[in-house]
């Protein structure tokens, strides 16, 4: 039984967006699920006799949530590589278009 099926992986495929040639995609399929099974074994393992861990156990440190200052957009966009009509320019992702 395959640990992903087809279905899966090919919409793992499409939302990585990567293109991959048959020899590649059925090495990927085997380390995807090898690292399924290895996920599954973690999951799996016994912990119901562990201590708790350190931010469990002495409880975690935080800052008050309070609202502070942020930058305004002239200052923000002065750090911006590019910028137009007041926005941030960025390159399309991975030679998309934005209609992909």
């Amino acid at each position: 039984m395959d640990a992903i099926d087809d279905a899966t992986f090919e919409r793992m495929l499409d939302l990585a967006a990567v293109a991959v040639s048959d020899d590649e995609r059925e090495s990927l399929r085997r380390d995807l699920g090898r690292v399924l099974e290895s996920i599954t074994a973690i999951a799996d393992a016994p912990v119901d006799d562990l201590p708790p861990t350190y931010g469990v156990s002495t409880g975690t440190r935080t800052r008050a949530d309070e609202p502070v200052p942020s930058l305004d957009r002239a200052e923000a966009l002065a750090g911006a590589p590019q910028s137009a009509d007041d926005h941030f320019v960025m390159p399309s992702a991975m030679g998309r278009s934005k209609d992909s």
